[in-house]
């Protein structure tokens, strides 16, 4: 949906607040650590605002049954690395421990342990009406690589989505139902899922989607400050251009040569001391067998600007959420040539960005300032596949090292 930034909105509303229906897609509840049944941040959100807010949350049924697939299978790999301990155990205790547990039974657990969060939490489970799902423009999508559909990155003559169009389908099904003062809010960390709702669901006022929770989390707060839906979509929309555009250099990035300031950050906090002694030989192989060094290329992330706080009537204070991610090696492995992903970290500092800006009636922003760059978190260890995914992506090919000290 064009935004026509030109009407002037009514900025102060009276209707009073709506209810909204989250539909979280399985990226926003996906932890990395099974013990988890969901990330954390999910917990945490629901914590904060299912209280203030008139929020009810609708897990589709094919993301739950994912979650369970989840869980179960790393209860089921974890069963079976222990098996040959146990037997070591027998042997040197000269008994014969059994643990006696069947694939289908951990499955089982597995699923019973996700659905009851869902029920003690108070979700309501979203089945898919499988009669009411168009099967014949699945099929068309399928076939053409359409969205959601995507090749598949390892396997190129496949195709990729089909879980995903079941949740977007779950989705519009539900849209449809929802009452006329009821928001429908869909979170999607997947690009190309998200821009695909985006497109089906442009026309639909009451429809909201979000690249996470807190843009979604930010759009409720805006809301609280009494601006119409309308004016809160268009200001986040400009925000996230007055922040960063790949079109337009009038940004706050490129005004106050932001990636300069972040890169001087990074070097002052990974700085290394001088060696004591120069080394040589064996020595020198020893000093390099515990030092990394960057390969590959560094990599920064945006997130959307969230909303802070309102000061006056005009002036809105944002924070922008910038990761950097740079992958590091041993420096002995750029002698051996030898690829070990043992031996590779992964460094990621997380930035938030404060600033502010003068909006207009109508949406637009008129001056935008630099308030303060703070580090909120620094990471150098070796990554989970959840942090490789989210802030950096497949490990680069090559391990040469890079230009960066």
């Amino acid at each position: 949906m064009k935004s026509r930034w030109g009407e002037p909105p009514m900025v102060m509303r009276r209707e009073k607040p709506p209810k909204y229906v989250l539909i979280p897609d399985t990226g926003l509840l996906w932890h990395d650590d099974k013990c988890l049944i969901v990330n954390p941040e999910f917990d945490t959100f629901l914590l904060q605002h299912s209280k203030k807010y008139e929020l009810e949350v609708n897990v589709p049924e094919i993301v739950m049954e994912e979650l369970a697939f989840q869980q179960s299978t790393s209860a089921i790999k974890s069963f079976e690395q222990m098996l040959p301990l146990l037997e070591k155990i027998n042997q040197i205790i000269d008994k014969n421990i059994n643990i006696k547990i069947t694939n289908t039974e951990i499955k089982k657990f597995a699923r019973d342990r996700a659905y009851k969060w869902a029920h003690d939490h108070k979700i309501k489970i979203l089945p898919i009406n499988i009669e009411k799902v168009d099967w014949n423009r699945i099929i068309h999508q399928a076939t053409w690589r359409l969205p959601p559909f995507t090749f598949d990155p390892k396997n190129p003559e496949k195709e990729k989505g089909f879980r995903d169009t079941l949740i977007l389908e779950t989705a519009i099904q539900k849209s449809k139902e929802a009452a006329e003062d009821c928001n429908v809010v869909f979170i999607s960390k997947d690009n190309l899922l998200r821009e695909t709702a985006e497109k089906i669901f442009g026309g639909n006022s009451n429809m909201l989607v979000f690249n996470n929770l807190e843009s979604f989390s930010s759009y409720l707060k805006l809301f609280e400050e009494k601006l119409t839906k309308k004016f809160i979509q268009n200001i986040q929309h400009r925000a996230r251009r007055k922040f960063y555009s790949d079109d337009d250099d009038n940004n706050l990035w490129e005004k106050y040569d932001i990636s300069s300031q972040i890169a001087n950050k990074v070097k002052e906090i990974f700085k290394e001391p001088p060696d004591p002694e120069k080394s040589r030989g064996i020595v020198a192989l020893a000093n390099l067998s515990n030092k990394f060094r960057p390969f590959g290329e560094s990599k920064i992330f945006f997130n959307s600007p969230t909303f802070n706080k309102l000061e006056s009537s005009n002036i809105f204070h944002w924070n922008s959420l910038v990761t950097y991610s740079q992958p590091f090696q041993l420096a002995l492995n750029f002698i051996t040539r030898k690829p070990d992903s043992s031996s590779k970290k992964l460094k990621i500092i997380q930035f938030n960005i404060q600033w502010h800006a003068t909006v207009k009636a109508d949406g637009r922003f008129m001056s935008i300032v630099l308030d303060e760059i703070s580090i909120l978190d620094s990471f150098f260890d070796f990554p989970t596949n959840e942090q490789l995914n989210n802030y950096y992506g497949p490990w680069p090919d090559r391990h040469q090292p890079n230009s960066e000290s």
